[in-house]
């Protein structure tokens, strides 16, 4: 009797210490999995961090880069080596190109023979092609007038005076406003458009901003400074003012989606150097 009750004792204390061995896995192998996931997660934390670090320095170069450009884009003209020479550099042709390094020759260059359209002066040659154009918008229900066309220097000074009154500051005032002699209205094939009491960015957000969009190329005009391309064209973008080179190139820039006159036309942009990506692609 006494030695049967000492086995049932000894079953039972093995099978307790079993279940117990068990019990210590069981816990073993819940902490390990605990301690898994927990080293995981903080692994995949840290690497959303690393990630997320990485994104914003990539930001933050970058923003610091566009600013470098933008600043090299509206920096002060150079009055004594501005002229141009070479393709493009004839303020009496229609594929003349003028920006903040390439000035007019001479600086108060006006075009021989002027047209006038709503009383407002424009070169003679750009006259049919922009009165065709004013008078599909208006068929189409979206019309704009002339604000402003050809500016001698004395008249384009005076524009750059109201800026600098408005911004507080001649580096703030070249952002907006060519100075004399380096003014496409000085050319007279520059125009610029209002719609309704819309004058300047506000034309973005309108009908006729769309129409132009999509049909200014048709009658010879380009946007001449499109928005997110100031590095190029050295001001700030202007929904308002247009440019005309010609039906032929105008149709030309639009079919190979390029922004700029300086890009169509090769010719490195005030701030833009060959070999900056977007510009030796072209």
């Amino acid at each position: 009797m006494i030695e049967t009750t000492r086995h049932i004792w000894r079953i039972f204390w093995t099978d307790v210490f079993v279940i117990l061995l068990c019990m210590a896995a069981c816990v073993s192998f819940v902490v390990l999995s605990y301690l898994d996931a927990r080293i995981d997660r903080q692994s995949a934390e840290q690497r959303i961090a690393d990630n997320t670090a990485a994104i914003v320095r990539i930001k933050h170069d970058k923003k610091q880069a566009d600013e470098r450009r933008y600043v090299e884009a509206t920096r002060p003209i150079d009055d004594t080596n501005c002229a141009p020479v070479g393709k493009y550099a004839d303020p009496a042709r229609i594929d003349v190109v003028v920006n903040k390094r390439r000035c007019l020759s001479p600086l108060d260059y006006a075009p021989q023979e002027l047209r006038y359209y709503q009383g407002i002066p424009v070169q003679a040659r750009i006259y049919d092609d922009l009165v065709a154009m004013m008078q599909a918008m208006s068929a189409a229900g979206v019309p704009v007038r002339l604000t402003s066309a050809f500016r001698d220097r004395q008249a384009q000074q005076y524009a750059c005076e109201g800026w600098i009154a408005s911004t507080g500051s001649q580096t703030e005032a070249d952002k907006n406003c060519a100075r004399p002699g380096y003014s496409e209205h000085q050319t007279g094939l520059a125009v610029d458009f209002a719609a309704g009491g819309c004058v300047l960015d506000c034309l973005r957000a309108t009908p006729q901003y769309t129409w132009l969009t999509v049909h200014a190329a048709e009658y010879g005009f380009i946007e001449r400074y499109p928005l997110g391309y100031e590095s190029f064209t050295g001001y700030h973008a202007e929904a308002w003012h247009y440019r005309y080179i010609g039906r032929e190139a105008a149709i030309d820039m639009k079919s190979k989606s390029i922004q700029t006159l300086e890009q169509y036309r090769r010719i490195p942009g005030p701030g833009i150097t060959p070999g900056v990506p977007g510009y030796a692609t072209l």
